[in-house]
């Protein structure tokens, strides 16, 4: 199971099981009466609703479908316990896996963060482990005191959780900032990303091809 996607698993809850008289067949392992059809053996169809309109694909203008608990026959073997008479009973509970993200993006630019968000950097260092620790050595002291930060925050959210695997990763993105001049106009532009995406919100001229 992949650790970082949404998921859920339903699983028995240990020493809940007990053995039960089947509640279809009430013990018997058959019915003379089917309980779905009454023992008419087919059933009013869902999609039309019994109408004969000539237009439905799901009973062939029948009206009618045919009973999926005793196969049409109106009465038969059961099928919860299989002819056993007993079936087993358990209280079965269901196991999601969520995960959580949060990030701090450090750009002193312009820049929006959101682009800086989209696209690919280099990371530079990474840990995936049930737990992980804060960053305490970068250069950058902001980057350590928000790293913290965010381990404790994740911590506090997953209170009513149990923490399965952390992941703690750090992500250098390229940003360059241009100044250039147009006739009367001074502006910006950014480069920014590997993919070397481009903003420039108040480039002088509407259509223009661009190659880096």
């Amino acid at each position: 199971m992949h650790t970082w996607r949404l998921n859920f698993k339903k699983v028995e809850v240990p020493h809940t099981a007990v053995v039960t008289t089947c509640f279809l067949c009430k013990g018997t392992g058959e019915f003379k009466k089917c309980p779905n059809c009454k023992g008419d053996g087919d059933k009013t169809c869902e999609h039309c609703k019994g109408k004969d309109t000539g237009f439905c694909l799901h009973c062939l203008a029948s009206g009618k479908l045919i009973c999926i608990t005793c196969r049409g026959q109106g009465s038969g073997n059961c099928s919860v316990c299989n002819e056993h008479r007993k079936v087993k009973q358990f209280i079965q509970m269901t196991v999601v896996w969520k995960y959580q993200r949060g990030e701090f993006i450090h750009e002193k630019s312009d820049l929006p963060d959101d682009l800086v968000r989209l696209v690919q950097g280099e990371v530079i260092f990474e840990q995936d482990q049930p737990q992980v620790n804060p960053i305490t050595s970068y250069p950058v002291n902001e980057l350590n005191k928000n790293s913290a930060l965010l381990i404790e925050k994740h911590r506090s959210n997953s209170a009513d959780m149990r923490i399965v695997r952390q992941r703690h990763q750090l992500r250098v993105v390229p940003v360059a900032e241009i100044e250039y001049h147009w006739k009367h106009l001074k502006a910006r532009y950014w480069i920014y990303g590997k993919e070397r995406c481009v903003f420039a919100p108040n480039y002088p001229q509407k259509s223009v091809c661009i190659l880096l």
